[in-house]
């Protein structure tokens, strides 16, 4: 079989889909590939760079919203469409929160929500800052998501049982990850971050475009 990086990569993803993210080691790629391991570090130097492209990789499915879109919009489908992203993949957001890659596809999601948060008229020097935050938004919520995810029912119920004596408020929150809808949570969440950017850009001297 002739390696290449793009081989690798297709089947270091696929297997992040069938065993996740603890299990994906350079010897268990190297043995379904049907390879020696040191043939892989021709293409990675080792598997930060290997997990680096692979989140480039679920990053590139990132949609781009309509230019006509207003700021709020833009940035409720750029954040849509990052959790779908993440999602895309097992551990999808967990890969990519331990990652810090300088390439195309992560250069320009956080250029898209720089962007969309300047047009919100928020001043330059806090744009970035901000565009950061709500990308953390998406990811936390994200890794939480798939967590749930992977949990069964029965894990669940163990769970209320320990938190058994806690506070009315407690238990009520703790239920809500997983009874209320993924996408509701998603989405009031970021209603709420998008209420806040709004407030400051009324305080900003700056313009909305």
């Amino acid at each position: 079989m002739r390696l290449s990086r793009a081989k690798i990569l297709s089947r270091a993803l696929e297997l992040l889909d069938e065993q996740g993210l603890e299990a994906l080691t350079m010897r268990k790629l190297a043995t379904a590939l049907g390879v020696h391991v040191g043939g892989l570090y021709w293409h990675f130097d080792g598997k930060q760079a290997l997990l680096d492209s692979m989140a480039e990789d679920i990053l590139g499915l990132l949609a781009p919203p309509g230019p006509d879109l207003e700021w709020r919009e833009r940035l409720t489908a750029l954040a849509g469409s990052l959790r779908q992203a993440l999602r895309s993949r097992r551990d999808g957001a967990r890969l990519v929160a331990g990652t810090f890659v300088a390439q195309p596809n992560t250069l320009s999601t956080g250029s898209a929500l720089t962007s969309a948060v300047l047009n919100a008229g928020i001043a330059p020097e806090r744009a970035s800052t901000l565009a950061f935050a709500l990308f953390y938004y998406v990811l936390g919520h994200t890794i939480e998501e798939q967590a749930r995810d992977s949990q069964s029912s029965e894990s669940f119920e163990a769970l209320l049982v320990q938190a058994e004596g806690a506070s009315e408020e407690a238990e009520a929150s703790l239920r809500s990850m997983y009874e209320v809808d993924a996408d509701q949570r998603f989405f009031t969440g970021l209603d709420v971050f998008l209420d806040g950017l709004s407030l400051e850009a009324s305080k900003s001297p700056h313009p909305r475009a």
